[in-house]
């Protein structure tokens, strides 16, 4: 959108400015908002107003913008927010977007007085006192606007680093390239999960910023979405038949599939049924515990079956670790070509070669029933988010993406963990507070926190 701030014309040269304005801004298809000035807006049909603090009240802007709109045409109403409060404020008063105080020094604001410059943190802040998207401006240009969006903005607003180019419209297009590249994308994954906890996972997969649809029925879906995560939980010779129809159609059309054995050394039909998807089907990351893990190495590399006895699958449970966890991921890795996680008290991640340590965890995880499976859509939410094959140009660097972001859904969801983890505790609280806890620090935590707080090592090649 184009806004149109103007502090010194007259209302009438306003008028006329921002009159000539809408007409490039409306053949183009771009939204005019006027700063402060709701006669002006008017008078011209803006889009939309912008208040700040010291200017019309914001519920009083939203009462004149009703009255003055037609039921077709709903004019926006975006507010300046300096703190939370002021962010709670404006949403309570009906506004549609926020925009923020000058996040680093900037010309164009000199008479914003003492402490006008809010700073990065302050940013993150608003972000999440708010369900409204937030738009930062303030000395922001091409080198720092990742980090505007990496603090959780939905958007910046730039005045400098536009008109002061030599050529504005490069100017423009290369910061929205960098913005665009570093907005969360919204992946669309098709989940074949079982029913136990088919609610949790789509929740959790939605806080994440993933779009999850939970589409059993054919591959028709699979054709529309970034990842399918097929999971075993609750198993017949049905789900079997449209897991496997359905992993067909994704890899016909190079969708990646994530698979977890839910169950798997549990039984023996359970066990089959995880081969024959292995065997039938190409699978991008295989999640599972060390107990599905260690049953499927046992199965697919020939070793004695002595090391059954140290499984102790029962149903869906397993041990968190296994002494030779390491080794099994490894081999199971190379065996099947993909990239295996292996949760528990220590999650593991490997292709092969490289081994990935996550060490963000929380005894309270194992309380809840489905935490595997919801991780699971996450690391289809995160694989679904990676450039495809064509736009890595190799199939090498495509598979240590996923690796990496496999790793990184880890940390993602074991770090809200913690983070719902203490503040249930501080509270005396238990599991069901826990679960519900999860789910807001899955919505809060920004990729500036995770990357601050995600705790992998990179093994690299040891063996």
């Amino acid at each position: 959108m184009v806004q149109v701030r103007e502090k010194k014309a007259s209302t009438r040269d306003f008028i006329e400015q921002a009159s000539r304005i809408k007409s490039v801004t409306h053949r183009h298809g771009v939204p005019l908002i006027i700063n402060d000035r709701l006669d002006v807006a008017l008078a011209v049909g803006a889009d939309g107003i912008h208040v700040g603090q010291d200017d019309m009240a914001a519920t009083t802007a939203r009462a004149l913008l009703k009255q003055s709109s037609s039921p077709a045409r709903k004019m926006l109403l975006g507010v300046t927010a300096t703190n939370e409060a002021q962010a709670r404020a404006a949403e309570l008063a009906g506004a549609d977007y926020l925009g923020t105080s000058a996040v680093f020094p900037t010309d164009t604001k000199k008479d914003g007085g003492a402490g006008y410059v809010i700073g990065l943190d302050a940013v993150q802040r608003i972000c999440r006192a708010t369900s409204l998207p937030v738009v930062a401006v303030g000395g922001i240009n091409a080198t720092n606007a990742h980090q505007i969006v990496a603090h959780g903005a939905a958007g910046v607003g730039v005045v400098s680093a536009i008109v002061g180019a030599d050529c504005p419209r490069t100017a423009a297009a290369g910061l929205a390239a960098v913005v665009d590249s570093a907005l969360p994308k919204r992946p669309l994954v098709q989940n074949v999960t079982n029913y136990v906890v088919m609610n949790d996972t789509a929740n959790a997969t939605l806080q994440a910023g993933g779009s999850p649809v939970m589409a059993h029925e054919n591959g028709e879906m699979t054709e529309h979405a970034q990842a399918v995560v097929l999971n075993m939980g609750t198993l017949d010779d049905h789900w079997l038949r449209q897991m496997k129809a359905i992993g067909q159609v994704a890899n016909a059309i190079g969708v990646p599939i994530v698979f977890d054995p839910v169950g798997a050394g549990a039984t023996h039909y359970r066990t089959g049924a995880a081969l024959q998807l292995l065997d039938e089907l190409r699978v991008s990351v295989l999640r599972g515990n060390p107990g599905e893990l260690a049953a499927l190495h046992v199965a697919l590399c020939s070793i004695e079956r002595s090391l059954a006895s140290e499984l102790l699958v029962r149903g869906v449970d397993s041990p968190g670790y296994l002494p030779d966890s390491e080794s099994i991921i490894r081999s199971l890795a190379r065996t099947k070509r993909t990239i295996v996680a292996m949760t528990g008290k220590q999650d593991l991640v490997s292709d092969g070669e490289r081994l990935l340590q996550v060490h963000n965890n929380h005894i309270l995880l194992g309380q809840l029933t489905g935490t595997g499976c919801m991780v699971t859509s996450l690391i289809g939410a995160f694989v679904g988010a990676l450039p495809t094959t064509e736009q890595t140009h190799a199939v090498a660097e495509r598979r240590q993406h996923v690796l990496e972001a496999t790793a990184a859904a880890l940390a993602y969801f074991c770090h809200a963990a913690e983070r719902a983890g203490a503040r249930t505790i501080a509270e005396g609280l238990g599991p069901g507070s826990f679960h519900t806890a999860l789910l807001d620090e899955l919505f809060l935590l920004t990729p500036h926190e995770l990357e601050q707080h995600a705790r992998i090592v990179d093994m690299r090649h040891a063996s």
